[in-house]
């Protein structure tokens, strides 16, 4: 298989040139993995692996060879899924750090964002634990063979099937991949509640502001108000001692009292301005 990825790699630096090469070598090494289990697996026949250690694929009855869909299945889960399942986590976090899934609040495409790492480790973990699990059962090698329902049985026993070395294994690496999915899955949870406490922290913010917002347009409407009539200002004209009152209530007021009503401090018809825009 390494040779084959060699020369798809060689291949694709004469006709595209080494930059273009490098920047689609994940993909080259993809199609690389496709073409071989197609040649082997795909057409029925066993990979040099299986070929060296003895063993062939079966399906469920363990009598028989795995059905062509059954292959094809597991090759595309096999080569073809992990890459789509990477380029969605990278598509995905670029529209998430644009901000540009506008179905999304902005604490949810912040919460996404910062757990994308970590959902990522945690299907490694998954695909670890599996692996663990295969040492214990010995049934499925792969997720791939799981999903296709694809076993591994053998024709010769040179090696026995329930080798205790494989089962020790299988423990230790299944307790070590089980703390650190908790881990994973803990640091998820204090993620969570970040977000949940900075938008509860925000919520209160604007429910202040809006509170404040209302004090003071309930202030604003009382000084608008004249204290001659008590009625919202028209006209609004003010004293020489800076007090303010409808236009038509000052004046009918110093006919009588040629004084501010508030402060006593006399008044001269002529000394009231009346205000614009207020």
């Amino acid at each position: 298989m390494n040779i084959l990825k060699g020369l798809l790699n060689e291949a694709a630096q004469n006709v595209f040139g080494p930059s273009t090469a490098l920047m689609w070598s994940k993909q080259i090494s993809t199609f690389a993995d496709f073409v071989y289990f197609s040649l082997t697996t795909l057409s029925g026949l066993q990979t040099l692996g299986e070929e060296y250690t003895g063993i062939i694929q079966v399906d469920d009855t363990a009598t028989a060879t795995p059905n062509w869909q059954q292959r094809l299945l597991m090759v595309v889960c096999h080569t073809l899924v992990p890459m789509l399942i990477e380029r969605t986590f990278t598509k995905l976090e670029n529209l998430l750090s644009q901000g540009q899934i506008s179905q999304l609040s902005s604490s949810s495409q912040d919460f996404l964002l910062q757990s994308l790492p970590k959902l990522k480790y945690i299907l490694v973990t998954f695909h670890h634990l599996h692996l663990s699990v295969f040492y214990l059962s010995h049934t499925f090698h792969t997720i791939s063979k799981r999903i296709s329902g694809v076993h591994y049985t053998k024709y010769f026993r040179n090696i026995p099937d329930g080798d205790g070395r494989f089962h020790m294994l299988g423990f230790v690496q299944m307790a070590q991949n089980l703390i650190m999915l908790s881990l994973q899955m803990y640091g998820l949870y204090k993620d969570f509640k970040r977000i949940q406490s900075r938008d509860s922290e925000l919520l209160s913010i604007q429910k202040s502001n809006s509170n404040f917002e209302m004090q003071e347009m309930h202030l604003s409407e009382k000084q608008m108000v004249c204290s001659l009539c008590l009625e919202k200002r028209t006209h609004s004209s003010a004293t020489p001692c800076g007090h303010l009152f409808c236009y038509y209530c000052i004046h009918n007021w110093i006919e009588t009292k040629s004084e501010c009503p508030l402060c006593r401090q006399a008044i001269d018809p002529r000394e009231i301005i009346v205000l614009r825009n207020l």
